[in-house]
């Protein structure tokens, strides 16, 4: 999953890959349990759109769905 972090208002902003095994649902908030921290997520290679298959809520309603059909 794709996540923004830093910037204002999106600009400036750096999106960076969240592999699904570290993201669970607590209530409406989205979790991401990692041992990363801030300054190893600044320095992270960029996301790359082209790189990464795309997937939209209409294929899949919850991320155990999603996660389900990739075989986690």
């Amino acid at each position: 999953m794709v996540l923004s972090m830093g910037g204002i208002l999106g600009i400036g902003a750096k999106q960076v890959m969240a592999p699904l095994d570290q993201l669970s649902l607590e209530g409406d908030r989205l979790i991401w349990k990692t041992s990363q921290t801030k300054d190893d997520l600044k320095q992270s290679a960029d996301y790359e759109k082209d790189n990464h298959r795309e997937v939209s809520s209409n294929d899949y309603q919850t991320v155990g769905e999603l996660k389900q059909s990739i075989g986690q």
